[in-house]
């Protein structure tokens, strides 16, 4: 049996003790913190459908909205996004109500016809008053599935 000096296994346990309990307490949560600005959340959910990380913009929308969230998605074996355009929006106006309404222009094509559509998507954006984070309802007016 290997004998340890009391002191150094107490330094082990302060140290690692606090980040074993972190990262699994951080994970019995929704996991998700962001912190971000309407400006910022909006950009990184639409960025993240336009390269169809769903996974990623999922973190946007409430947890009790996520499987209506991916049922309404495209099938992206079949449609890809090349762009997203955001129209006319007042980001001060919607930090200081705390809420927004975005519509959001995506461009893209068909894998079997390669002439482009667009799809549109109503973004309302509201920030949660229990974190102050910025949560979306997503009303997505997308290619034939």
């Amino acid at each position: 049996m290997i004998r340890t000096h009391p002191q150094l296994r107490a330094l082990a346990i302060s140290c690692f003790l606090p980040c074993f309990l972190l990262h699994f307490l951080g994970c019995a949560s929704d996991g998700f913190s962001s912190g971000l600005g309407l400006a910022d959340a909006h950009r990184e959910y639409s960025n993240s459908l336009r390269w169809s990380k769903f996974d990623e913009a999922s973190r946007f929308v409430p947890a009790e909205e996520r499987a209506d969230f991916f049922a309404r998605m495209p099938d992206f074996d079949r449609v890809r996004f090349t762009d997203w355009k955001a129209g006319p929006w007042d980001p001060q106006a919607a930090e200081e109500e705390n809420q927004a309404l975005i519509v959001v222009t995506y461009r893209g094509f068909r894998m079997t016809n390669p002439i482009e559509f667009q799809a549109q998507e109503r973004q309302l954006w509201t920030r949660e008053e229990s974190d102050g984070n910025w949560r979306v309802r997503s009303d997505f007016s997308g290619p034939p599935r």
